[in-house]
């Protein structure tokens, strides 16, 4: 995971807040890193995680996982969501075990 290399995507500016996003593959599976910098300095920056799978939206995920509605509502499928790299990274290791395991 120390090797993973996340290639500028796009940073924009939206009502005065900062909203920059990154790539990286792991396990041939894309990981967009998004991170938005509020306006108001006192406030950290927030970091999302999403990881480029399209599962069904009652998939179960870790604590600090979720489902993204956003993509593909209708068809009842959404995409994983993580707070922090390390979950996300564990998503997929648990992703790929079960597609291996017989």
């Amino acid at each position: 995971m120390d090797d993973l290399i996340f290639e500028p995507l796009v940073r924009f500016m939206s009502k005065g807040n900062e909203i920059q996003r990154c790539t990286t593959m792991y396990k041939n599976i894309g990981i967009c890193w998004e991170t938005f910098f509020p306006h108001n300095i006192f406030k950290d920056p927030i970091d999302r995680f999403t990881v480029d799978l399209v599962l069904p939206i009652g998939t179960t995920l870790h604590e600090s996982g979720y489902m993204n509605p956003n993509y593909y509502t209708d068809e009842g499928f959404g995409m994983p969501e993580f707070k922090t790299l390390d979950n996300a990274i564990e998503f997929i290791d648990s992703y790929c075990n079960l597609l291996i395991t017989p």
